[in-house]
C-alpha cells in the first residue's frame, strides 16, 4: 500500500494587536487626607483595587457603575434549591432510563413540572424577602 502524504495542518493565529500606548505622564492631584479616604472608599465600593483606574474611568466615562454584592443565600433557601435539584435529577434519570429501554414516556410530567415551577417561584420570593419557607416543608 503506498504511503499517503499528509498535508500539514494550517495553524491559525490571532491577528497581532497594536500594543497599548504607554502611560508616560503623571498628574499630581492635591487632595486632603479626608478626600483621599473618601475617594478610596468609593473606588473600593465600585470594585476597583486602586484609585488610579477609578479616577481615570470617572474622567473618561463620566460615570462609574457600581456592582452591588449579591446578598448571601440563607440556609433555608439553599435547602429548597437542593430539593428542586434533586427533583429535576430524578425526573431526568427516569426519562433517560425509559428512552434507553425503548419505553414510551406515558407519565405526563406536567404536574411535576408545575410543582417545580411553584417551588422555584417560592425560592425567588424568599430571596427577594417577600416570603418565608414554612418549617413543615421537607
Amino acid at each position: 500500500m503506498p504511503k499517503s502524504k499528509t498535508t500539514p495542518k494550517k495553524v491559525y493565529k490571532a491577528p497581532k494587536q497594536s500594543p497599548k500606548p504607554l502611560k508616560d505622564t503623571k498628574i499630581l492631584l492635591p487632595l486632603t487626607s479626608e478626600q483621599k479616604q473618601e475617594w478610596q472608599k468609593r473606588a473600593s465600593d465600585a470594585g476597583y483595587k486602586s484609585l488610579t483606574p477609578f479616577i481615570r474611568d470617572c474622567v473618561e466615562r463620566g460615570k462609574i457603575y457600581v456592582t452591588l454584592p449579591a446578598p448571601p443565600v440563607n440556609e433555608l433557601s439553599y435547602v429548597e434549591l437542593n430539593k428542586i435539584g434533586i427533583n429535576l435529577n430524578q425526573i431526568t434519570r427516569r426519562i433517560n432510563e425509559a428512552v434507553k429501554i425503548g419505553l414510551p414516556i406515558t407519565d405526563n410530567p406536567t404536574a411535576l413540572i408545575k410543582e417545580l415551577q411553584s417551588q422555584i417561584k417560592e425560592v425567588q420570593l424568599q430571596l427577594l424577602g417577600l416570603s418565608e419557607i414554612s418549617a413543615h416543608d421537607s
